[in-house]
């Protein structure tokens, strides 16, 4: 369940829905379920309290489920598959049970590219 900060009220929408759709379309069942799995089980795996959307592929994405975005869903297009990866973690956190925020944070001076998620307090 994602919550803006400001009103504390659930989000229910996808930001950019007409690339959220091109996702959609252009994977397989399989593959966008697969992707929502890999998501899950990386914020899992790092404790399940803080995600950031760019950290959590890692760099190379080849042979992992996250290839099918780059490869069919982006048409090998790396930027709009980084945005499109985006949108499947603003999913797949809207679909988790628990209370999740967002922001974007920086690192030192430097301003992270992606939304950072945290979960809230219930």
């Amino acid at each position: 369940m994602l919550i803006d900060i400001t009103s504390r009220k659930e989000i229910t929408r996808i930001p950019h829905p007409e690339t959220f759709k091109l996702i959609q379309d252009r994977l397989s069942p399989g593959d966008f379920n697969g992707v929502v799995d890999e998501i899950n089980k990386r914020i899992d795996e790092a404790g399940g309290e803080i995600a950031t959307a760019g950290f959590l592929p890692g760099p190379d994405w080849s042979n992992t489920p996250f290839q099918c975005i780059h490869d069919t869903a982006a048409k090998k297009n790396k930027e709009f598959s980084a945005k499109m990866f985006g949108l499947m973690v603003w999913y797949t956190i809207m679909q988790r049970p628990e209370r999740w925020g967002f922001g974007r944070y920086n690192i030192g001076d430097r301003e992270i590219e992606s939304l950072t998620y945290f979960r809230l307090g219930d």
